[in-house]
Order: C-alpha cells, then structure tokens, then sequence
C-alpha cells in the first residue's frame, strides 16, 4: 500500500478519533455529576420507611468516611448559600417544603433549605448532561432539562410521602386495639402509648407516637401534642 493511500485513510479516521474523543469525555464528565448526585440521594434519603428518630430530634452523627465528609462539607456550603435569599416566593416555598418534610419523616433532619439545595445540584446536573450528550442551546430544550432535573427531588419527596402515609394507615388499627386493651387493663393513655412504643414493631406510626411521648414528657399538653403529630403527619384519610 502506498503512502498517499495511508495518509488519505489517517484523514478520514480522524474525524471519527474526535468523536471518540468527545463522547469519552462527554462519560466521563456525566459520570461524575450522576455520581455527585448519587451521593447527596444517599445522604439524603432514608433506606426504608422508618427513619432514624436520633437523627429526626436534632442528633448529628458524624461520620467517618472520608467520601461522606466530603460531600456533607458541599452540601453544607451550597445549603448555607441558598439560606441567604430571601425572596418572597422562596419564603414561601420553604414553608410548603416544611410541612412536607414532615409528612415524609424529615429525612435525615433535613432543612427546607437543604432540600432547595438538593434541588438546584439536580437542576443543574441534568442541564450538565445534556449539554454534554445533546449538546442543544435551545431555549426550550434548556428548560425542560432543568425543569426535569428539579421537579425529581419533589418526585422522591412525594413517594415518601405516600408510602408513609400508607404504612400508618395499615399500622393503625393494630396500634388502636393495643391502646384499648391496655387502658382496659387499667394503665392511662400516657402509659398506653408507652406500652406500644416499646413493645411494637417500629414503623412510622410508632415513631409519631414517640415524638408525641417525648413532647409530654418536655411538659407539652396532651391536646397539643396529639394536635402536633396531626399537624405533621397530615394523612388524608
């Protein structure tokens, strides 16, 4: 084979080399913002329905694991930034995000500025991605990609919501029927709820009752703290 005939076939793999070259990168760079966003899912979200009540009353449990640290310490400067604005719609969504924490547990002890924060890294890793892949500039493109990217963490957010609400809904009347049987053994309510506490499986109607106990014991009513449990669960049925 001639000289010309191997430079011609160099000419026409070098476009191919350049592609090859932008989609690795184009992996590479997508890898590392799904694996940023893979990390704050982990810290975020709870591993099943019942959530770490130390944790839920304020406990901070510092972790070991260098990789952790490190993605707390992000977190905690983007959270710590976001707390700042003070826009009217953001107050508002705060308060909306509030109630919604607490209807899914409050995973974690999140704060709603944590989970704008949450928010706005999704937001964006989804627009990273696409520029790396589709590589479009159009408006509406853009916004549907931030729009997707933002709305996910609302998604999860509701899914806890819902399951939460159902495991208390089925959990109920077993809870009711040990309520009952122990006042009808003639023990109060105060030690009712002791009893189911400490002796029924943890699911999140029990951990409700829990933080409903530890506000009587802090000195709050007992109509306040039921109305308060009310309050943050919010089950519809």
């Amino acid at each position: 084979m001639e000289y010309g005939d191997w430079s011609n076939d160099l000419l026409l793999l070098s476009p191919i080399s350049h592609l090859l070259s932008d989609v690795n990168m184009a992996f590479i760079i997508s890898l590392l913002v799904g694996g940023v966003i893979y990390i704050l899912i982990l810290n975020f979200w709870p591993k099943g329905e019942v959530v770490d009540l130390k944790r839920r009353f304020g406990e901070k449990k510092e972790s070991v694991r260098p990789l952790t640290k490190i993605s707390n310490s992000i977190i905690e400067t983007i959270v710590r930034q976001v707390s700042k604005i003070n826009w009217d719609w953001i107050i508002k969504q705060r308060e909306a995000i509030k109630k919604q924490l607490d209807m899914a547990g409050n995973p974690v002890n999140m704060t709603p500025d944590g989970f704008l924060a949450f928010t706005m890294i999704c937001a964006l890793g989804f627009l990273m991605m696409e520029f790396m892949f589709l590589k479009k500039t159009d408006l509406i493109i853009v916004l549907a990609f931030l729009f997707i990217g933002g709305l996910l963490p609302k998604l999860f957010l509701n899914d806890l919501i819902k399951k939460r609400h159902h495991s208390i809904v089925r959990t109920l009347p077993d809870v009711l029927d040990l309520i009952t049987l122990s006042m009808e053994a003639g023990i109060d309510f105060t030690a009712a709820i002791s009893k189911v506490t400490s002796k029924m499986e943890k699911t999140p109607l029990v951990e409700e009752l829990t933080i409903m106990q530890q506000g009587i014991r802090l000195g709050q009513s007992r109509m306040n703290s039921m109305k308060d449990m009310i309050a943050r669960v919010q089950e519809p049925n």
